[in-house]
């Protein structure tokens, strides 16, 4: 595993060839473990 600033993380998903279609949160804990973002190449 590995820490990744959350802009850092994000910045990726702006990049022109890229549409974001979804994110989510798995679980219900106060502070999430994981983030899941489905993207789709232009």
């Amino acid at each position: 595993m590995r820490h990744i600033p959350l802009p850092e993380l994000l910045n990726v998903f702006l990049r022109p060839e890229l549409t974001v279609e979804h994110i989510e949160e798995p679980g219900d804990m106060p502070v999430p473990h994981a983030l899941a973002i489905k993207a789709r190449r232009n």
